[in-house]
């Protein structure tokens, strides 16, 4: 008889660890599992941010008046490592020195730029 409460002892250790086992495994797979959806979400919104980033580019490209605009083949040149915009510096522009550039007040900053 000792024997076997020794074994039906052993047996239920055992049946004990493997469902702590299944358990941890069961939290592991449900962990993992809201991982990836929170992975996919935030990819999701790297997609739209992306999406907004060059709708804005391409609408302050068109805020820039066309002197401006001239030779500009890159939007990305436009903007600066913060994803500040900036219009190209005045080297850029044609070289015509009868030419009068107009001021013009920028959309965004409300700034007046003359030359």
């Amino acid at each position: 008889m000792l024997e076997y409460d020794r074994l039906k002892a052993e047996l239920n250790s055992w049946k004990a660890e493997i469902t702590n086992s299944a358990r941890i495994y069961q939290d592991f797979c449900d962990r993992n599992l809201e991982l990836k959806n929170r992975e996919d979400e935030l990819q999701l919104t790297i997609k739209q941010l992306e999406t907004t980033k060059v709708d804005l580019q391409k609408t302050r490209l068109n805020e820039c008046p066309p002197e401006f605009q001239e030779g500009i083949t890159d939007n990305d040149n436009l903007y600066d490592e913060n994803g500040m915009f900036h219009c190209p510096p005045v080297s850029c522009l044609p070289d015509d020195s009868d030419h009068q550039y107009p001021s013009f007040q920028c959309k965004s900053t409300k700034a007046i730029i003359g030359f």
